[in-house]
């Protein structure tokens, strides 16, 4: 919060420290003290920044020393200051990452070992929809607000390789059995099923792959494995789990069942390993889970979120205080409020399922 409103309040304060400059040098002619004062204000607008993790701080400095030494009259600092700031705070300021302050554990429940390696979360009739990790029982668990398991749905004609999420819209629930940890798996699929348990409806798959992707070979820094799936409208999204350039690539996938080539449609730079995802259409809220080193979590947010536009996208993180665990799911209640489920660790007693506040 502190860095947040830091860069508020430096805004005023470093206009007017541009227009001195300006005066000086109207009075004086160009002068290394105006050529001060622009390097100056670069440098705190760098350090806010860097405050904020973000990512622009070397193109700003390289570009405010390169301003400040080299142009040779007033009029060229005016103007190419001018252009830089411009598209620092206008133009530019949508792409910049937001540090805030932790979120608020509001109720912390402990899960059943049955569930000991959660890695996705949904809610159906009021109760929350899980189901484990690689190599698991193909089956999901539905569980009270208090992390009780009421019943277990076994999923016929369905095989648990990897599951990595859950999500669903009025009709289906759709398994992402996506997790691709060596950069070798040619069976990535979603698994379609019906919302209604006692539906007789066959359940159907969705096979996917990415056209990009040219080698098989283990690669443990591979960018073709994913942890995130949300249902937008007649499509889902899959979020890829970045861990070298520590961004997610947003690929789409239709409904229907059948074998597609993902469409790449965009990326988010998030500056973390997307470990989760999940998307309300009635608050336009996009929430992620991530890590950077897997001994911190981050709550991830992006209001307005539109497929048309992800290169617009204000992403806000957010320090989540439950120390070295794996979380892997995540599940909108509304603008301020998530419940998230982390898996059992060594150094904790048990999974647990955690209601979370901004």
């Amino acid at each position: 919060m502190f860095s947040l409103l830091l860069n508020i309040s430096l805004v005023p304060f470093l206009y007017l420290i541009i227009n001195i400059s300006f005066l000086l040098t109207e009075i004086n002619g160009p002068s290394r003290l105006s050529h001060l004062l622009y390097f100056t204000t670069s440098v705190v607008i760098s350090i806010t920044f860097a405050l904020n993790s973000s990512p622009f701080l070397n193109i700003i400095l390289s570009q405010s020393l390169f301003i400040s030494f080299n142009s040779s009259t007033f009029l060229e600092i005016e103007t190419n200051c001018f252009l830089l700031f411009k598209n620092i705070f206008f133009e530019d300021a949508i792409k910049f990452s937001c540090f805030n302050s932790s979120v608020e554990i509001l109720f912390d429940f402990s899960l059943s070992k049955t569930i000991e390696e959660t890695s996705g979360l949904e809610i159906v009739d009021d109760l929350f929809i899980t189901h484990n990790d690689s190599g698991g029982e193909a089956s999901l668990y539905y569980l009270s607000k208090k992390g009780e398991i009421k019943y277990k749905r076994k999923i016929s004609s369905a095989k648990n390789k990897d599951w990595e999420d859950i999500t669903r819209d009025d009709k289906y629930i759709y398994i992402a059995d996506m997790g691709n940890n060596f950069n070798n798996r040619k069976d990535l699929k979603i698994y379609k099923i019906p919302i209604d348990k006692d539906n007789k409806e066959k359940n159907q798959t969705i096979y996917f792959s990415y056209p990009e992707q040219d080698s098989f070979k283990i690669n443990r820094n591979t960018t073709y494995d994913a942890e995130g799936l949300i249902s937008v409208g007649k499509n889902l999204i899959v979020f890829t789990k970045n861990r070298d350039k520590k961004i997610t690539e947003l690929y789409l996938i239709t409904k229907k069942p059948g074998t597609y080539d993902a469409k790449k449609i965009g990326k988010l730079d998030v500056n973390s390993i997307v470990t989760g995802a999940d998307y309300n259409e009635n608050y336009k809220m996009l929430a992620l889970t991530s890590t950077k080193k897997f001994n911190k979590y981050y709550l991830i947010t992006i209001n307005d979120f539109n497929l048309k536009k992800i290169d617009e996208s204000i992403i806000n993180t957010y320090e989540i205080p439950i120390g070295k665990t794996q979380v892997e799911a995540i599940k909108i209640i509304d603008n301020n409020n998530f419940w998230i489920t982390s898996e059992d660790e060594k150094n904790s007693k048990s999974a647990r399922l955690l209601k979370l506040k901004l």
